[in-house]
């Protein structure tokens, strides 16, 4: 026999100096972590379709402008009709020449509606993004100062609106941080019922944390990553890392239960769950990595940030964090310290739901299924149809500005279109087709440089939703029709819709390469072909109810005006990356309840994982609630999504559901391993 207490003492030293390594990355990455907004970017152009038309012709639109020409539009609104209101608003224009703002190039000429209610007056700007930031920011200080009394004034226009996307990404991982810890840690005291607990996975998590950024660091400076992208990976290292924590810690509190010392009941715990945290850690990677498939900018650009972040966070999951909890021992559960005498799980809320599915499993897993179906029957009026507008709150400055218009002159001035023919011979009947296309106000004259010819499109309905999006589509098809793909159409709103059909291709192409992963993962964790299948199946109908779900509050409860396009896919891969967590740690546990006992292996399962996969559910959709704080709506609709979805997933469809079709499905679920066959036999016995 060795010697226990020297064992001990190796395995302390070792943790220690596992902890010792992790201060020093920890140290090495807190520069780079503090330095990481300043190499974000969130140049619209560089998250665009690659490829789409819009994008194409953007990058005609900048050969023959400069990349970084831009337009605002400044509004003033009496309060009742100025017959010479042109006049009355002439001194604050001239206030804006004098003001000499940086990256402005032109100002006017001021133009009045035929109402004499609304005057406007153009501001082109010439500068980089922080460029257009700063002139905006400066245009309405200067625009507010100088509005001459009794008339309201305003900036709106494609400038403005980047100004206010951008300056809503401000600060964005600061603040999301705060929420996102301040979230976690009255969950995990809630959870772990201890005053000193809840510490080790935050230590663990931030460590993490640091480590992802430094990672997200480097890969900004070769390739782009905007603030959604940061802000997102936050959440999920949050998330995963503090459910890796608890399904851990609940291990190890089991075995402590069971065995005198900590340490060894650590080992055990560890043996346990670390496959389980592996293969859950490869899943979501593996999902994430699907994201490179995805022709959505936004998306395809958050893949190699998640994945950073996901193997930070599982790294530190299995070596911070046990080592943390070898140097505590066991008092770290303090008062509720756990004796060696262990509680049987069934006796306890998720032991007598274990003993209802074993009793009655097709009535339970049909009337889950039959439910979700339900509660995904509102798919079929789910509204896609978001434009940037949209995703601004009603509180935006530019919005306001483009209300300021309203019953006076076409909001769609705000957002005009472009369009670029490659035949400069063909530009005069381009132009034709777009003065004749219905929901076209204006088009302007020809600009002609080398072998490529521009004119701007102006729209009468605002550039939000649906309306907003069908006559730059028509106009798409006219001109497709009458000139071939000569002439494109670009602008703010054509590229809103290239975005809108990228996100439902990446839907269809990515949606399910991330099953057909999970399902591989899956069938080579439990050694089984059907039941990840079937799992993969719940998943399909549990992402149809909770979109479905969410969807029909956004309107007449949140007050959102639908859904973004990139919502569906993104919260799809999320849901089933982070979803497939507590398959993989419900089916280990089963697969080891029914190798030790086939008769109740499913109700000890489920009474040993349902406790855990509720607070590790509860954890995880909190932290994905923390984006409900953001001002952009499409980062508040996958908040709510995931969250919803996670609970219901974690709550329902793993703990009840999926545990009825594996008793029900019996040695069909199993196959072809010999766990099939045992599940079998005992089944008849029982019979």
């Amino acid at each position: 026999m060795g010697d226990p207490d020297g064992h001990r003492t190796r395995t302390r030293l070792l943790a220690a100096g596992i902890l010792g390594l992790w201060a020093v990355i920890a140290g090495l990455a807190a520069p780079a972590t503090l330095r990481l907004a300043s190499v974000e970017t969130n140049d619209f152009s560089s998250l665009l379709p690659a490829g789409a038309p819009s994008t194409l012709a953007l990058h005609l639109l900048h050969r023959v402008e400069g990349a970084n020409r831009n337009e605002a539009l400044v509004v003033w609104r009496a309060a009742r009709p100025e017959e010479h209101l042109d006049a009355v608003v002439a001194p604050a224009e001239a206030a804006i020449e004098h003001a000499r703002i940086n990256g402005v190039i032109s100002i006017g000429p001021i133009e009045t509606a035929p109402d004499h209610l609304v005057a406007i007056a153009p501001v082109v700007t010439n500068g980089a993004e922080a460029g257009t930031l700063a002139a905006v920011a400066r245009l309405r200080s200067t625009v507010s100062a100088t509005a001459p009394p009794g008339i309201s004034a305003g900036v709106t226009g494609p400038a403005a609106f980047e100004t206010d996307l951008l300056g809503s990404l401000a600060g964005v991982d600061t603040k999301l941080l705060v929420v996102t810890a301040l979230l976690v840690t009255a969950l995990l005291i809630a959870n772990y019922r201890s005053p000193v607990a809840w510490v080790l996975p935050l230590i663990a998590v931030a460590a993490a944390e640091l480590l992802a950024n430094a990672a997200t660091y480097l890969v900004a400076r070769v390739s782009p990553v905007n603030g959604e992208s940061t802000g997102l990976l936050t959440v999920l290292v949050f998330g995963i890392g503090t459910d890796y924590a608890l399904l851990l810690t609940s291990r190890y509190r089991e075995e402590l239960g069971r065995h005198p010392d900590d340490l060894h009941a650590l080992a055990v715990a560890y043996r346990r769950a670390a496959p389980a945290i592996i293969a859950s850690a490869t899943t979501v990677t593996a999902g994430l990595a699907c994201l490179l498939l995805a022709d959505d900018g936004v998306t395809h650009g958050f893949a190699l940030v998640g994945m950073l972040g996901v193997a930070a966070t599982a790294a530190a999951m299995l070596s911070a964090y046990p080592a943390l909890l070898a140097l505590t021992g066991r008092r770290i559960f303090w008062p509720l310290v756990p004796d060696g005498n262990g509680t049987k799980p069934g006796h306890s809320f998720w032991g007598a739901v274990g003993r209802s599915v074993g009793r009655h499993p097709r009535i339970v897993w049909m009337g889950g299924i039959a439910l979700l179906i339900t509660m995904g029957a509102g798919l079929s009026r789910l509204d896609t149809h978001m434009t940037t507008v949209s995703d601004l709150p009603p509180s935006a400055p530019s919005v306001k500005g483009m209300e300021l218009l309203a019953g006076s002159l076409p909001e769609g001035i705000t957002a005009p279109a472009f369009v670029t023919v490659t035949k400069p011979a063909s530009a005069t009947r381009a132009r034709q087709v777009a003065s004749s296309t219905p929901g076209v106000f204006y088009t302007s004259g020809i600009a002609r440089r080398g072998a490529i010819a521009t004119f701007d499109v102006v729209f009468r309905a605002a550039p939000v939703g649906q309306s907003g999006l069908a006559p730059v589509r028509l106009l798409q098809n006219r001109l497709a029709a009458a000139d071939g793909h000569s002439a494109l159409v670009g602008g703010q709103t054509a590229q809103d819709l290239d975005t809108a059909r990228a996100s439902r291709r990446d839907l269809f192409v990515v949606g399910p390469v991330v099953l057909a992963v999970t399902v591989i993962v899956l069938g080579l964790l439990l050694r089984a072909l059907a039941g990840p299948l079937l799992v993969a199946a719940t998943v399909v109908v549990s992402y149809g109810a909770i979109l479905s779900a969410v969807a029909a509050l956004s309107g007449p409860v949140l007050h959102w005006p639908g859904i973004d396009p990139s919502v569906p896919v993104l919260s799809f891969v999320f849901l089933v990356s982070l979803g497939i967590d507590y398959n993989i740690f419900l089916m280990a546990r089963t697969r080891e309840e029914l190798a030790r006992d086939p008769g109740s292996g499913i109700e000890r399962a489920v009474a040993a994982t349902g406790g855990v996969l509720t607070a590790a559910g509860l954890i995880l959709a909190g932290t994905f609630s923390a984006l409900l704080v953001l001002p952009l709506i499409p980062t508040k609709e996958i908040g709510l999504v995931v969250a919803v979805g996670v609970l219901l997933d974690a709550l329902f469809v793993r703990s009840v559901v999926l545990p009825a079709l594996v008793v029900d499905t019996g040695h069909g679920f199993w196959w072809p391993t010999r766990l099939s066959g045992a599940v079998t036999a005992r089944r008849h016995r029982k019979e």
